[in-house]
């Protein structure tokens, strides 16, 4: 709930006239106190559930629609089936939201998916469409109330003053009803909603200032449903983040009426807790308050706040006339709170003790989520010392000896959580398989043929890694900007032939030819081979008696830069049984592994993504020349994307886009550790020529889930 809600709603108070010894029941709540979930209250996003969470600050807790680097997407709640409306003829939508961060729009104006959208809709169709485009501008839903971000026509802009981060919306879908927003600013909704008069009245108020900012009355369209059915927000790419709080539906009833007080832990600060009670003082009611220590007293002014530092239970209600609420109680515990440890993933390995750690921690389970800091102190066995304090949640340290790490989660008002790692595992270099710098004669000895050069100029598909021109490096021109930066010249190395720049030369392994014997040896010990890929066809193959398909789209070699792979079958990547055309069936993201490992064991793979926006782009001194400098180039490893797995995991590179540049293998010394690879469900069996036993000896061809035995050792089937 936000500082001031119930504030602002004492003043204005309810939109209906009160009648004498009338009272105000709310119909629906949610001010995001009771539940960290959001699918759990009944929240949904059909296209990225990711985004959705409710955070908390000092003013409790709230939802948040934070749409990351993803396309427009939405989230919505639909409260129709927990409301009663029979009889209802006036009632009133309120709720409280704030554009934390927009998007900020690409050259496109025309652009549907940079407009955010805040919409109370009223048909009982819930907006599971709501993947891009506006749902109610769009005329998708029927609604009470829309908001919709202000798309620029050619050659203008969708914000009023971008320096202050001032944003114009248009309300109902009539653009010359504007409302400026300001990223960060809470602001308060009313709708008043007069059922038979078909009207929809709504004030826009700044929670800060108590200032009406906007007002109108919507008529609504005849056959539209004039009770409101739920709350939709749509976030405009890239990086939206929207946040609500305090929905609240009211409407006028006979009699006394006392509704349930809400209660927020806001604060904490070792043994003392503080709690931000809320209830509906504009309509007369009072809240009674039974501490913790057992003392009671009555409070007309809402919010209030409640500090103890004695463990027990606060027990709060609401009297209004003659009515009076339930009584809700909250456990207090005024013992010290400790904080989550952090957990820290490796990210990289080197022989023989070189780690490299991303330490992280979530305050998502914690009390009002307050920020987590990470200490950390490494001390190696050789003298190897550092020390980091006050860094946040993603923090990176890479050691390079035997040694001791110590991390330190710590929080103002809780108590800190240490974690030990001990950096004692020695590695060593076991494989290297570079598949960027592999030569034309090396790849035709294992079977490849050479296809056309990559040369596009257009940006469509495999053409996009000449299109883009995204693998360059840059030379220091020797000279610095006003503010003391090197200015660099940036040399294109890859990109189209009609541009001047090199084309890229490929090679393709007919897939004919890839059978499970050769997916294996071709870039042993790392294996091209999955099982269990629902509809693929291991090219001319049948299922197996089992059922089981699998295969491996054919391999490329982008030579200069790594292994790709179209996602298509057959050996002219023509493989379609839905018969919708080339490119509508893609394996997306074929799985691979590698041989001979163990979990102790690690795995690193080098990758460049998105056409080479991943890839390295070293910047090299002046002087350098154009020659040198793009030989260093080409010569060191461009794969800037790199993932640390465990020997048995299995890895995959999405289709046309991305290029594995490099698989390094790290063996662990006096390793213990087990074969166990899973993909799909399916054993990947590491020495995949070895026989396999089950349990009572009996050789066997077909996996099913179980213990088996191979080489001496048991392994697991999931």
């Amino acid at each position: 709930m936000r500082k001031i809600y119930s504030l602002v709603f004492a003043i204005v108070a309810i939109c209906f006239a009160t009648e004498a010894f009338a009272g105000v029941k709310n119909l629906y709540k949610q001010d995001f106190e009771s539940s960290k979930d959001p699918a759990s209250i009944g929240w949904a996003s059909p296209n990225y559930a990711a985004g959705m969470s409710i955070p908390g600050d000092e003013w409790g807790s709230y939802f948040q629609f934070d749409l990351g680097t993803q396309n427009n997407r939405n989230a919505y709640l639909v409260w129709l089936d927990k409301i009663n409306y029979d009889g209802i003829k006036n009632y009133t939508v309120s709720f409280s939201w704030a554009l934390n961060k927009n998007a900020v729009p690409a050259a496109s104006n025309a652009n549907t998916q940079f407009s955010n959208e805040v919409c109370i809709f009223t048909n009982t169709n819930a907006p599971t469409d709501g993947k891009n485009g506006q749902l109610c501008a769009s005329d998708k839903a029927q609604w009470l109330f829309a908001m919709t971000q202000k798309k620029g026509a050619s050659g203008g802009t969708y914000w009023s003053d971008e320096s202050v981060g001032e944003f114009d919306f248009f309300i109902n879908n009539n653009q010359d009803d504007v409302f400026t927003v300001e990223e960060k600013t809470f602001y308060n909704f009313t709708i008043d909603v007069d059922v038979d008069a078909r009207t929809a009245s709504y004030k826009i108020e700044n929670s800060l200032t108590y200032e009406l900012i906007k007002s109108g009355t919507f008529s609504l369209p005849e056959g539209w449903d004039a009770y409101a059915a739920g709350i939709n927000l749509l976030a405009a790419r890239y990086n939206s983040i929207h946040q609500l709080d305090d929905i609240v539906i009211k409407s006028q009833v006979e009699g006394d009426f006392a509704n349930d007080p809400t209660v927020a832990l806001t604060g904490v600060d070792m043994s003392k807790r503080t709690f931000m009670i809320t209830f509906d003082a504009a309509n007369g009611e009072e809240l009674h308050v039974k501490g913790t220590d057992g003392t009671e007293q009555t409070i007309y002014e809402s919010p209030f706040t409640y500090e103890t530092e004695t463990s027990g239970t606060l027990e709060v209600w609401t009297v209004s006339g003659t009515a009076s609420s339930e009584h809700i109680t909250t456990a207090v515990d005024c013992n010290p709170i400790a904080l989550p440890a952090a957990t820290a993933a490796l990210i990289g390995v080197d022989e023989p003790y070189q780690k490299t750690y991303k330490l992280s921690v979530s305050n998502a389970d914690v009390p009002t989520q307050p920020q987590i800091f990470i200490d950390v102190k490494y001390v190696g066995e050789n003298g190897e010392s550092q020390t980091y304090e006050d860094q946040m949640s993603g923090f990176e340290i890479t050691v390079k000896e035997k040694g001791k790490l110590t991390i330190t989660t710590k929080a103002y008002g809780f108590a800190s959580t240490e974690t030990v790692i001990e950096n004692n595992q020695e590695f060593s270099v076991d494989a290297v398989v570079d598949f960027q710098h592999m030569t034309p004669e090396t790849l035709i000895e294992k079977g490849f043929t050479e296809k056309d050069l990559l040369d596009a100029t257009k940006t469509s598909g495999e053409g996009n890694w000449t299109a883009r021109t995204r693998m360059y490096y840059e030379i220091k021109t020797g000279q610095q900007d006003d503010e003391g930066k090197d200015i660099t010249e940036k040399h294109i190395v890859y990109g189209p032939s009609a541009n001047g720049y090199e084309p890229i030369r490929r090679f393709q392994f007919k897939q004919s030819q890839l059978t499970e014997e050769v997916a294996h040896q071709l870039f042993a010990p790392v294996v091209l081979w999955w099982l269990g890929q629902e509809g693929a066809t291991k090219g001319l193959e049948e299922p197996d008696a089992n059922g089981n398909v699998g295969g491996s789209p054919n391999p490329k070699i982008n030579l200069g830069i790594g292994l790709v792979h179209s996602g298509a079958l057959n050996d002219d990547e023509s493989w379609d049984p839905t018969g919708k055309g080339y490119g509508t069936i893609q394996i997306n993201e074929p799985p691979m592994s590698v041989d001979g490992l163990t979990d102790d064991d690690f795995i690193i793979v080098y990758k460049i993504k998105d056409y080479g926006s991943t890839s390295k782009h070293p910047v090299f001194e002046a002087g350098t020349s154009v020659e040198d400098a793009t030989a260093q180039y080409k010569a060191m490893e461009l794969g800037n994307d790199i993932t640390v797995l465990k020997g048995t995991e299995t890895f995959s590179m999405y289709r046309v886009d991305t290029a594995i540049s490099c698989v390094k293998t790290y063996k662990a010394k006096n390793s213990t550790g087990i074969q166990e690879i899973f993909n799909n469900d399916q054993k990947v069996i590491s020495d995949h020529n070895a026989p396999i036993y089950n349990l009572n000896g009996v050789q066997v061809k077909s996996l099913q889930k179980g213990v088996y035995i191979k080489q001496g050792k048991k392994f697991v089937v999931k």
